[in-house]
């Protein structure tokens, strides 16, 4: 049984994953009007299902990590979510405060609200450069339980702390932007738009992911982490749907894992559910 431990660092860890879920929001939306998507985030089930009601393939793939909170490297997991933050997020804060990316970086302060993150001029929350040194303290610094004992972390982050998800989709998100822009080099917008449909159905909830089938080329995108490929045909199950593209439309049904084993499920009561 291993478990983030508790510190001096769990309520930063948990006020810094809401700046950088609130930071990951702005990812979202500057994508919105982009012809080629670079961010392939997604929250929510209904997300995937409003993006897939318009599919236009017959193939899709969906693929997982094995053990990705653990596989993160340290120092390039730091550098990788400083270099969002220093460049893609402070040049949307930049456009919002009319000021430039590099003063940005210092003189936008963020901080947690109750509803949402908040934006100022005034000296209130953490700027980028304060964030960026935030992220390698907590990163540097996780602590964990395993069996009793208590570890340092050296390789990889600890799926029990609040920060994780956040940083994980940031560093994602970076090694997607650079691959979506080393395809538009090599082919250019026009077959980008064309072959992957603008990578709009190419989606990323955290570690699970789907995408159309485009002669393999989904291989060629190296994470740089274990990957493994879960289904690849007409219908895959994502985020508890099962999702049936060989038709002319797609079709959506709640999956009923039970029927994907051999063996008899046996689903116990809690105080939540029904039975």
């Amino acid at each position: 049984c291993t478990t983030a431990l508790g510190s001096a660092l769990s309520p930063m860890s948990s006020a810094f994953a809401k700046i950088l879920n609130g930071l990951i929001d702005l990812l979202i939306v500057a994508d919105v009007k982009r012809k080629i998507k670079l961010c392939w985030i997604i929250r929510t089930t209904d997300e995937f299902v409003d993006i897939y009601g318009s599919f236009p393939a017959h193939l899709l793939r969906t693929v997982d990590f094995t053990t990705m909170y653990t596989q993160l490297p340290h120092s390039d997991l730091i550098d990788t979510v400083r270099k969002v933050l220093h460049e893609d997020v402070a040049e949307i804060l930049a456009a919002k405060f009319d000021m430039s990316p590099v003063d940005a970086v210092t003189k936008i302060f963020i901080a947690p609200a109750k509803e949402k993150v908040v934006y100022s001029t005034e000296r209130h929350g953490w700027n980028i450069a304060e964030l960026s040194r935030a992220v390698e303290v907590i990163v540097s610094n996780a602590i964990f339980m395993n069996w009793g004992t208590t570890y340092k972390q050296c390789s990889g982050i600890p799926a029990g702390n609040e920060m994780s998800p956040p940083l994980a989709n940031i560093y994602l998100f970076q090694k997607e932007k650079e691959y979506v822009k080393r395809k538009i080099n090599e082919i250019g917008e026009d077959q980008v738009i064309q072959r992957y449909h603008g990578f709009k159905y190419h989606l990323r909830y955290i570690d699970d992911i789907i995408a159309p089938v485009v002669e393999n080329d989904f291989c060629a995108l190296d994470y740089g982490l274990n990957m493994l490929e879960v289904y690849q045909g007409q219908k895959a199950p994502y985020l508890g749907i099962e999702v049936d593209v060989s038709g002319r439309q797609p079709i959506f049904n709640v999956r009923d894992k039970s029927k994907f084993f051999a063996y008899t499920i046996v689903r116990f009561p809690t105080w939540h559910s029904a039975i």
